[in-house]
């Protein structure tokens, strides 16, 4: 499925989220990345961000099915 993932997070916090982010999609703007990721593999980009998340993280993600 096609994933666009955008990242408004602030401080600390963006570049924690942007190296995983990274890991997984490519980047297509400043705070926006997209990419296929199979189901499997969002729930693991969701996993990594949760266990990298603070009070500054501001993801969202949108699937295109």
């Amino acid at each position: 499925m096609l994933v666009v993932v955008v990242d408004e997070s602030e401080k600390r916090a963006r570049v924690k989220s942007r190296r995983v982010i990274s890991k997984w999609l490519p980047q297509i703007a400043n705070t926006t990345w997209i990419g296929s990721l199979s189901k499997e593999g969002l729930h693991q980009l969701h996993d990594e961000l949760l266990a990298k998340a603070s009070k500054n993280t501001s993801i969202c993600c949108f699937i295109a099915k």
